[in-house]
């Protein structure tokens, strides 16, 4: 029962975080009404097609929603892989592979709990919890072989191999991946598994140049750009261009090596640890070439995708150890402090990964004696005049302001939320806001001036107006209103005035902003729109000065009441 509730728990936090991302698209032209009506098949082929993250996502929760409609347990859990590997590289890769398995550890059906696991195996290899990944593909290769499923035997022994590469087991990686190529040759599996043959194809020139096998290396790699640039979708084509350039650095074409691993990265979108690996080798070669400006531009560049990328830990530690010695051969203190910092933080991480193949060496080893030369380097800045004085005060004032700033941004949304909640409660208790607060006939009698039939009629078409939510339209002005009316703009501008205690302009922006609450809190399709579609949507003509008027009459911003809206809605349906 505790296995059952994180996974849903995970998959509540997947489900979150996915609509955050999928908003903006979702947003345009009911674009997740239109998806409902395609058929699995064309859904996986948009899928497959689409190198775009966010629609990826988009379509496979289509296929997700889909799946469960229909209670097809076995759709439940294609779409389950769909999602994992939408969201490959993340936990959430890994919540949704422990779905599958959920879905079907007691099914009996080809593909499955097999499948399952080794989605598990991948997400958990991609994250680095490596000895994890190990235990699911071991499960994988037991649940594949009772069901004589090749293909994935095939998979299993494939990333066993990578985690040889791992583990620096080169020559046994190299085994494998042999193994598994002459496997797929000699039983024709490619001719329905092209993606998994062209994988084998690419590891194994990785694993010749591993092993510097450089002649290998470069009939595999050679092989591999000439079948994938004639597939389908150019499978793996930029990860052989990389590979083929790693061979030419051994060769020492530095020139030929450089374009083909430029040309590669280039064509890397989605692959953020390849991309990395690529940037290393790139760096390498300007180095090799005495072109340091370059070389540390492109670790740098490591640098950045970690920071938002964690799945690139173990690169952005060689790229931090490279950009180390380029400090220290360069005598740059401050950088080097830099560097040292964050290489002594994603040691800390390294050495906190439960299971990690390589946290010992960096415990007892390789963490001490980094501390040891930052203290050291510490010591020698702060021998500078005034040095250990300003970075006192640089470090007290900067913890004041974001001390300052939290309390700000604490304070802004503990109001911010009271302001909606009171709105929320007035919304309720009327049933709807499309009521201007005004002054009853008699009242405002005195104050007129104008003929009581002309007042009265005015306020009886103005009732229409208001129900039949005409103020919507964008080209509204007092002339015009007053001529929809019968009446001309003075009287009616003197009418609105005393009857609804307001001008015309906040009357109208008012009645505006009181339908988008009422819309906005009835129509989940409409809080999917953007700012600016739900402006032009409630009859202004730009999110700007909705943003204000919303602002004005309620206290917050229309992004916020939104964002409020949705958890509301959310902790209601869970």
């Amino acid at each position: 029962m505790g296995k059952i509730r994180r996974t849903k728990s995970l998959y509540f936090i997947a489900s979150v975080v996915l609509l955050f991302f999928i908003k903006p698209i979702l947003a345009q032209n009911n674009f997740s009404d239109s998806l409902q009506y395609l058929s699995y098949n064309h859904l996986e082929e948009k899928i497959s097609n689409t190198l775009s993250d966010s629609l990826k996502k988009v379509y496979s929760q289509v296929y997700l929603v889909k799946a469960k409609k229909s209670g097809d347990t076995i759709r439940i859990a294609d779409s389950f892989c769909l999602m994992s590997e939408a969201h490959s590289h993340t936990q959430l890769g890994v919540a949704y592979a422990d779905s599958i398995i959920l879905y079907t550890e007691n099914t009996s059906h080809y593909k499955y709990p097999a499948e399952g696991y080794l989605q598990k195996g991948i997400q958990l290899y991609y994250n680095s919890r490596y000895e994890e990944a190990l235990d699911s593909f071991i499960k994988t290769e037991k649940a594949a072989k009772d069901k004589n499923n090749i293909p994935q035997q095939i998979s299993v022994k494939h990333y066993i191999g990578l985690l040889k590469n791992v583990n620096n087991e080169k020559e046994e990686a190299l085994n494998y991946f042999r193994g598994n190529l002459k496997f797929i040759e000699e039983n024709n599996v490619q001719l329905g598994n092209e993606k998994l043959y062209f994988k084998t194809l690419f590891a194994l020139a990785d694993s010749y140049n591993r092993n510097q096998l450089i002649d290998s290396a470069e009939i595999i790699c050679r092989r591999g750009l000439r079948e994938s640039v004639s597939s389908k979708d150019k499978y793996l084509y930029p990860q052989f261009l990389m590979s083929y350039g790693v061979t030419s650095a051994f060769k020492g074409e530095w020139d030929v090596a450089l374009d083909s691993l430029l040309k590669g990265s280039s064509l890397l979108v989605n692959e953020k640890r390849q991309l990395c690996e690529s940037y290393i080798i790139i760096s390498g070669v300007y180095r090799v070439k005495k072109l340091n400006i370059q070389s540390v531009r492109y670790l740098t560049k490591v640098d950045s995708i970690y920071s938002i990328h964690q799945e690139v830990l173990y690169v952005a530690k060689r790229a931090y150890e490279f950009l180390l010695t380029h400090y220290r051969d360069n005598d740059d203190v401050y950088n080097q402090i830099e560097i040292l910092e964050k290489l002594i933080l994603v040691n800390n991480v390294i050495k906190n990964t439960e299971g990690d193949l390589s946290k010992n060496i960096v415990k007892k080893y390789e963490t001490p004696l980094l501390i040891e030369e930052k203290e050291e380097l510490i010591k020698k800045l702060k021998e500078k005049e005034g040095f250990n004085k300003m970075i006192k005060i640089s470090f007290y004032l900067l913890t004041v302001i974001m001390l300052f700033i939290i309390y700000y941004y604490y304070r802004r949304t503990k109001l911010n939320e009271r302001r909606f909640n009171a709105l929320m409660e007035d919304y309720n208790s009327k049933g709807n806001l499309l009521k201007i607060e005004k002054r009853g006939l008699e009242e405002a009698k005195p104050f007129l001036g104008l003929s009581e039939k002309l007042v009265s009629d005015t306020l009886n078409r103005l009732e229409e107006f208001e129900k039949f939510a005409q103020f919507t339209r964008q080209d509204y002005t007092l002339s015009k209103l007053a001529k929809e009316l019968k009446t001309n703009s003075s009287y009616l501008s003197k009418i609105i005035n005393v009857t609804k205690s307001q001008n015309f302009s906040t009357y109208l922006n008012n009645l505006r902003i009181d339908y988008a609450i009422d819309q906005l809190s009835k129509n989940k399709k409409l809080r999917l729109y953007t700012i600016q579609a739900i402006a032009e949507e409630v009859g202004f003509r730009n999110a700007q000065s909705f943003s204000t008027a919303f602002y004005r009459k309620t206290g917050i911003y229309p992004s916020f009441f939104v964002k409020q809206l949705k958890r509301q809605k959310m902790s209601i349906s869970d």
